[in-house]
């Protein structure tokens, strides 16, 4: 029964875990289009200036 129990503890933690992961892993991809569209308004912006 106990052996049961911890098993279901840990199919919860490793979903929290995966979980966690996907949110990291699309703030980041977020992150990092943001950071693209930053680059291309910069680069914009400098040939304007040129």
């Amino acid at each position: 029964m106990k052996s049961a129990h911890t098993l279901c503890l840990n199919v919860q933690t490793v979903k929290r875990n995966i979980l966690l992961t996907q949110k990291t892993v699309s703030s980041f991809q977020k992150f990092k289009r943001t950071e693209e569209k930053r680059k291309k308004i910069y680069k914009k912006i400098n040939l304007i200036l040129k």
